[in-house]
């Protein structure tokens, strides 16, 4: 098997007209030479006539002509449901009638580790600098490690004490619950 090889004709289409022809020769020779054989057999079931042309044309014409019309009376109802909608929606928002708006705060970061360095470097500015908050009330700021210093050399100032905490016997509430004289209380 390995060893044959499939012969092909430099010109298929050539061979199939020659084919062709021989076969038309030999209808035209046998033409009147020999009778009609009958190939039907008798106990074979089959369909005796071939597909109704023309109710096919009349069922495609009909299906053609239905969705015609359901065309023609919809598309004045899509349009009446158009302007309806219309006058019923909102005039749009400004954002979407004049470009792109962007999205709100936290936005996706293109170079993450260049904005931590950016954010790292503003916190050391803020917290390494002198400046006035309010002059009106003397307020300022001092950078952190003169704010250190200054808190060891004069230590940390007195506080008010918090109130001390007050507990009360649960028979001294006052809060009324709703139940006073419904329910008994348990016996101890």
């Amino acid at each position: 098997m390995a060893n044959e090889t499939a012969v092909t004709h430099p010109r298929p289409g050539i061979a199939w007209v020659i084919a062709g022809l021989m076969a038309l020769a030999s209808w035209v020779v046998n033409w009147n030479s020999e009778p009609a054989q009958d190939f039907t057999r008798h106990d074979v079931k089959f369909e005796e006539s071939d597909i109704n042309g023309r109710a096919v044309v009349i069922v495609g014409s009909a299906v053609l002509v239905f969705a015609m019309l359901v065309t023609v009376v919809l598309y004045p109802v899509f349009e009446h449901f158009l302007h309806v909608h219309a006058e019923q929606t909102p005039p749009a928002l400004p954002e979407f009638t004049h470009g792109v708006v962007m999205p709100p705060e936290p936005q996706v970061q293109e170079n993450p580790r260049r904005d931590l360095a950016s954010y790292i470097n503003q916190q050391q500015f803020e917290l390494h600098r002198y400046d006035v908050v309010n002059r009106q009330s003397g307020a300022v700021t001092i950078p952190i490690e003169r704010a250190m210093d200054l808190l060891v050399q004069r230590g940390i100032p007195a506080q008010k004490a918090p109130p001390p905490n007050m507990f009360y016997p649960p028979r001294a509430g006052t809060r009324m619950t709703g139940l006073e004289g419904k329910v008994e209380p348990e016996p101890r």
